[in-house]
């Protein structure tokens, strides 16, 4: 039986493994940790008169600190260009979120670190926007595999109402090394329009919207609904050694003209309806094609949906392992292992609009056979190749996705 969260009514409306820059050592807190007010950080000179940040090596430190109750954001820091690192940082129960980063421009430093640092029953644990160079690291990467250590000593991101990290109009980011569990809502997925707003998707895990270059790494995401991992216009991003499951609708989703990245060593189970989904609006769209994304050497498994999401309606008709949907196109689907995922492990198919259906398409158990029309190059040049799987589909003519 999968973990499951009732559905709430929403209250609250670098470059690949980045190095720090100028950085000091990751230390862990000792003795309890020391209580202040809400942070806000509104431009350089602030880290000198707030009375929260002492200067190491030429770095703005904050905390250890704890941070309860906050109206707002607990920590908010914007329009800042100078190095500064939230160490070890608990913050909980803020109206906003935990840590918010706004307009903050730097080049590969380390701004939130450290494997004590606590954000949870916040509204949203982490928001980065409009921003660049940045790395958040939790420090629980796990050295031998995906995921965080075995230990799980590592900064935890859990019960936020909206989600654990939302990183939204910014490039160069980096997050990485994160426990993240049982944060956002179900809500009630758009699988028409792929409207990304919260009132259809809770941010869930990680969502990146509207985000280039940046890196998604060794992060562990547990019953983070709706998605473990979001992609949403997003391009030029490296998914990679990340762990999901238990997610509402799907462990990782790449939507809304989302392209050039790389999903690679992640191994991701027990979604309720899809593992790896590649998916455009259906038409008319403002996005361009999903495309050219590179799947590789991940393991997806056990996804499917529950037999109350069956009567209920809830489960589209395109569920599956890995799911390229609508009108994606170039996609490479290669070398993963994929068992036990309803519907097919691997599926090209086109959404068929219900609208007695509560979520507006066609509800399993039918299903989304290769009913999508075969424009341009075979499989709208999307190719599946060197997977190890059960089921795929077999499309008209009796030709499989996969030789």
């Amino acid at each position: 039986m999968k973990a499951r969260r009732i559905v709430g009514v929403l209250a609250f409306v670098g470059f690949w493994l980045g190095t720090a820059e100028g950085v000091p050592a990751q230390s862990s807190s000792t003795g309890n940790v020391n209580s202040i007010g809400p942070i806000h950080i509104y431009g350089n000179g602030d880290f000198a008169a707030c009375g929260c940040a002492s200067s190491v090596g030429g770095v703005w430190v904050i905390g250890p600190w704890s941070i309860s109750g906050a109206p707002g954001d607990g920590v908010l820091i914007e329009n800042v260009t100078v190095p500064f690192q939230l160490l070890n940082m608990t913050v909980n129960k803020s109206q906003g979120a935990g840590i918010h980063l706004k307009n903050v421009k730097l080049n590969g430093a380390t701004v939130i670190a450290g494997t004590q640092t606590s954000l949870q029953n916040n509204n949203i644990g982490i928001v980065i926007e409009n921003s660049t160079g940045l790395v958040a690291d939790g420090g629980g990467s796990n050295p031998t595999g995906w995921g965080i250590v075995a230990s799980g000593n590592a900064g935890t991101i859990n019960k936020n109402y909206l989600g654990g990290i939302d990183v939204e109009n910014s490039s160069f980011i980096t997050i990485r090394g994160w426990h993240l569990s049982a944060n956002g809502q179900d809500g009630t997925p758009d699988w028409m329009a792929f409207d990304p707003g919260t009132y259809h998707w809770s941010i869930g895990g990680v969502r990146f919207l509207n985000v280039t270059s940046s890196v998604i790494d060794h992060n562990s995401a547990n019953n983070d609904t709706s998605i473990s991992y979001s992609l949403w216009n997003s391009s030029y991003n490296v998914v990679t050694s990340n762990t999901g499951d238990y997610p509402f609708t799907a462990n990782l989703l790449l939507a809304d003209g989302s392209s050039f990245n790389t999903v690679d060593q992640n191994s991701f189970g027990t979604a309720d309806f899809v593992g790896i989904l590649v998916a455009d609006p259906l038409p008319p769209s403002s996005f361009g094609s999903s495309s050219h994304n590179t799947i590789t050497n991940n393991i997806v498994h056990t996804s499917g949906p529950t037999g109350a999401e069956i009567k209920s309606g809830e489960a589209p008709d395109f569920i599956g392992g890995i799911v390229l949907l609508n009108s994606v196109s170039n996609n490479v689907v290669r070398s993963n292992q994929l068992w036990s995922n309803s519907g097919t492990d691997l599926k090209w198919a086109q959404e068929t609009v219900d609208l007695s259906s509560p979520t507006g398409v066609r509800s399993y158990p039918l299903t989304a056979v290769c009913n999508v029309f075969p424009f341009g190059p075979p499989f709208n040049g999307n190719v599946w190749s060197e997977n190890s799987f059960r089921t795929q589909d077999i499309c008209p003519g009796k030709v499989p996705l996969q030789p």
